[in-house]
């Protein structure tokens, strides 16, 4: 069983009345908070590792960067993926700690994709897009990966189950396409304000990927851009990737 706490779109900025917005008002005076409060939940849960899927900052500056490090150092001892997101315009983004899992785990840019078995690849952008959904509930997308469909061959050549954690578009959603399941998260920086714990096990003949979000604000009155279930269960045979409960099935089609 691997484990992994995931947080996105943290968005860290020091001028906490920036008045900004992308599908609602930015919240940054929140995101110190809700931070800690995401890395005890992942403590919670017996995460093995901690993956922040970029735009650790709003403005892409050192200082900003190194106080969500910092941040999340004095919160969660273990290791820690690190993706660049579109604002993160640091000169390097380093994973910390020994970090060593029984699912191999690789990030774009720059990812192996050719080896064996299931793998989990980290991306800030999502490879497959899920704009329809967005545009029908009126929110924007904001976009995929360079390359998504390229990728997405690479990833269908393999013939192993892939599995893409990504951010970017501030909403929590689920698709699978083929051998590839992709899990979107929510920001931390506006609503749904959360973090997930996904656990994923790999058997012979057996992988699941569960993915339990957390909310870390009460929910408001408006719309929020989200289009999966809170806690939802993914399972992969030789038919593909299927979705635990209809409700999760209507929502994906």
């Amino acid at each position: 069983m691997l484990r992994l706490g995931v947080v996105s779109d943290i968005h860290w900025c020091p001028d906490h009345a920036r008045d900004e917005y992308w599908h609602d008002k930015l919240d940054f005076a929140g995101v110190p908070d809700r931070l800690r409060e995401a890395l005890a939940y992942v403590g919670e849960v017996g995460a093995d590792a901690v993956v922040l899927l970029g735009d650790l900052s709003h403005d892409g500056d050192d200082e900003s960067h190194a106080a969500v490090l910092t941040a999340c150092a004095e919160s969660w001892p273990g290791a820690m993926f690190v993706v660049r997101g579109n604002h993160d315009l640091v000169d390097e983004v380093r994973d910390v700690g020994d970090i060593r899992l029984p699912v191999r785990v690789t990030k774009l840019p720059g990812a192996e994709l050719s080896s064996p078995g299931p793998l989990v690849l980290l991306s800030h952008y999502p490879l497959v897009s899920q704009e329809h959904l967005f545009d029908a509930r009126g929110f924007k997308f904001a976009g995929l990966h360079d390359g998504a469909d390229e990728l997405l061959a690479v990833l269908q050549a393999r013939v192993e189950p892939t599995i893409v954690l990504c951010g970017h578009v501030h909403g929590r959603a689920s698709c699978a396409e083929g051998d590839v399941l992709q899990l979107t998260f929510g920001a931390l920086v506006e609503p749904p304000f959360e973090c997930a714990a996904v656990e994923i096990e790999a058997e012979p003949n057996r992988l699941s990927v569960r993915r339990r979000s957390r909310r870390l604000v009460d929910a408001g009155e408006g719309p929020e851009p989200v289009f999966a279930s809170a806690d939802e269960l993914w399972m992969f045979s030789e038919q593909g990737w299927a979705c635990r409960t209809q409700a999760d099935a209507e929502v994906i089609a």
